[in-house]
């Protein structure tokens, strides 16, 4: 899957399947889009991400969890799409991180995290899709650790830089460029062709 501007270009039977099914879990909670792709950040404490969809939920019991409906409070909810075989903590711990992010940036509630699996192995509700709720209790819980993670690693790359690259405003095919962090690279010289003197006849 490849995006070109704001269309999306499905590469694979796989991928066209996993749209329908989000397509359909749309049209089932019918949800207020707020942001997609949408950076989130907390200036407080320091970390962003980029969120999947950010949505208001009317609130209701919706079939998109598989054999039981799954209740839903009306509010805002991030919402984070995995195509990968299973579920684990490590999402949970990421969906909780953009909605305390989302929280901080909008200054009210996030009433919860969902993660749509895409590649679920349901047969009930939507086929193939199973939906994970993250409660505010689940984030609050969930914050602590990413925050205890986020120490650890900010300690063991303490002394981590990012590499600042200086480049051409233009690059022209066939053109050789030495790219070098921190310098600005050098056009090659042009070399000057002699032209051949007319002959007299």
């Amino acid at each position: 899957m490849r995006q070109a501007g704001q269309v999306i270009i499905l590469e694979s039977q796989e991928e066209h399947f996993a749209a329908c099914k989000f397509a359909e879990w749309v049209r089932r909670v019918s949800p207020e889009i707020v942001g997609a792709e949408m950076i989130v950040y907390s200036l407080e404490n320091g970390v962003a991400g980029t969120l999947d969809y950010a949505i208001r939920v009317a609130g209701g019991k919706f079939e998109v969890a598989g054999r039981e409906p799954l209740a839903l409070e009306s509010g805002l909810y991030v919402v984070d799409l995995k195509t990968g075989r299973d579920l684990d903590d490590d999402a949970e711990i990421q969906v909780s991180a953009y909605a305390v992010m989302l929280s901080h940036m909008f200054g009210e509630v996030v009433q919860g995290g969902l993660l749509v699996h895409l590649s679920a192995s349901t047969k009930a509700g939507i086929e193939g899709l199973q939906t994970r709720l993250v409660d505010r209790e689940q984030i609050g819980k969930n914050w602590a650790d990413f925050e205890r993670i986020r120490d650890i690693w900010v300690r063991k790359n303490s002394t981590l830089k990012p590499t600042v690259r200086v480049l051409p405003a233009m690059v022209t095919l066939g053109e050789v460029f030495e790219l070098r962090p921190g310098i600005t690279p050098e056009k090659p010289k042009a070399k000057r062709v002699r032209k051949p003197k007319a002959k007299r006849v």
